[in-house]
């Protein structure tokens, strides 16, 4: 973060200052548009002043930055601009959150332990299917002879199963004719004939 300092300070966002007898033209910072004789009672001693500045240099509330010298061009030119200077800071680590030799120690560690765990029977590098082999107690074949079977495509539409009455009554339907192995008039030929297969 970057902080302002000489004779402006940055709170919340917004740069705030004294009145001043300079040639600038001050902005109020009020709610209500107070003017500056109201801000000089005792009842708005708290109201504070705004310098003016092009619209790309204002302060705004969650002004974000990718790094600190990003942010200190930043500053510099509203300080340019508005008259004060910039110094940056940044805030100090642990020495036990930030030694890279520690840490890099640490590392290796790690990745020495999960080597040993590798290797240790039983251990990551089992897969599913030797799970399931030492839970039903046998491997799996190397030659599959029963396969499933494959789906067939059966030629045409679908068609209903009929029942026995509806059967006898497409019988019915049909015009008789003469079988030449029984002599008689029936809805059988000489090849289906029933004397004919009973003897």
């Amino acid at each position: 973060m970057a902080e302002s300092s000489g004779r402006g300070h940055a709170v919340a966002g917004n740069l705030s200052r004294s009145p001043s007898t300079d040639n600038r033209s001050p902005e109020i910072a009020g709610d209500n548009g107070s003017t500056y004789e109201e801000c000089k009672s005792a009842a708005h001693f708290i109201k504070e002043w705004l310098p003016f500045c092009e619209e790309e240099l204002k302060l705004t509330q969650g002004l974000q930055f990718a790094n600190l010298e990003e942010c200190e061009k930043f500053y510099k030119s509203y300080a340019h601009h508005v008259g004060f200077s910039v110094r940056k800071s940044s805030f100090k680590k642990s020495k036990e959150g930030s030694d890279p030799d520690k840490l890099t120690l640490l590392g290796k560690r790690i990745q020495n332990i999960v080597k040993e765990l590798k290797e240790l029977d039983g251990g990551t590098s089992d897969s599913k299917i030797s799970e399931f082999e030492s839970f039903i107690g046998s491997s799996v074949p190397e030659r599959i002879d029963i396969l499933p079977p494959k789906q067939c495509h059966t030629k045409g539409s679908g068609k209903r199963l009929k029942g026995g009455k509806e059967k006898s009554m497409e019988q019915h339907q049909k015009k008789q004719r003469l079988c030449k192995a029984c002599g008689q008039h029936s809805y059988h030929n000489s090849r289906n004939c029933p004397a004919k297969l009973s003897s």
